[in-house]
């Protein structure tokens, strides 16, 4: 059951969605791991597939070895078309209860808010940006953590171990310039929620000076 806390660590995070629905949660990350491992190993498999396939046209090497290769090949494409059909029921799945546990609580702990919160702007606005649209958020929240750590993070480190493999010194280019564009990311992320952080308070007003002139008595 999701219950809200003071702080959240980077951990507290990502175990948001265990809190919601943990089986649903494993469910749906495993089945986003496997399609990443699946992309990652169809490159090694189609490779492979191609030497073989070579090499027995040549009479150099066995004709079953090829065809192994393509019955993998074609088992782990038919996984990565198949798999996000899957995955979408059981995000769906995990969507549905999040929103409803994140929504009762965003609503109790805005309704038991202090006076003095309220008529503070800085924590007013705090509350307006987290507990507006809190439906949309927790979806966004669920999609983007299973893609960062399990599809995006999985199919990476998996080419860069078969690039690394191969040539060594490409796979030291390629950590460099991905840490260069993380801290480019972190960055420009920060100034987006800078941004996104100003634009509320406007958003705020618009809506207070919206009600009171559409709301008073004639």
């Amino acid at each position: 059951m999701f219950k809200l806390k003071t702080r959240y660590t980077a951990f507290g995070l990502v175990s948001i969605p265990f809190s919601c629905d943990p089986v649903g949660t494993v469910l749906l990350y495993s089945q986003k791991a496997s399609s990443a491992a699946s992309a990652v190993f169809q490159v090694s498999a189609a490779a492979n597939f191609i030497d073989s396939a070579a090499a027995a046209a040549r009479g150099t090497g066995s004709a079953n070895r090829a065809l192994l290769w393509f019955v993998l090949l074609a088992v782990s494409v038919g996984w990565r078309r198949i798999s996000p059909g899957i995955g979408r029921y059981f995000s769906g799945r995990v969507a549905v209860r999040a929103q409803a546990q994140m929504c009762m609580a965003f609503t109790e702990k805005r309704a038991k808010l202090h006076y003095r919160h309220i008529e503070n702007h800085e924590s007013w606005d705090l509350t307006n940006r987290v507990c507006t649209d809190v439906m949309v958020k927790a979806e966004d929240m669920l999609t983007c953590l299973g893609n960062l750590l399990f599809s995006h993070m999985g199919r990476f480190f998996g080419i860069l171990i078969i690039v690394t493999t191969q040539v060594w010194w490409m796979g030291l280019v390629t950590i460099s310039v991905c840490v260069v564009l993380v801290f480019l990311s972190i960055k420009s992320g920060a100034a987006n929620y800078n941004a996104h952080k100003a634009a509320s308070q406007f958003d705020r007003k618009h809506q207070y000076l919206s009600e009171v002139l559409t709301g008073r008595e004639r």
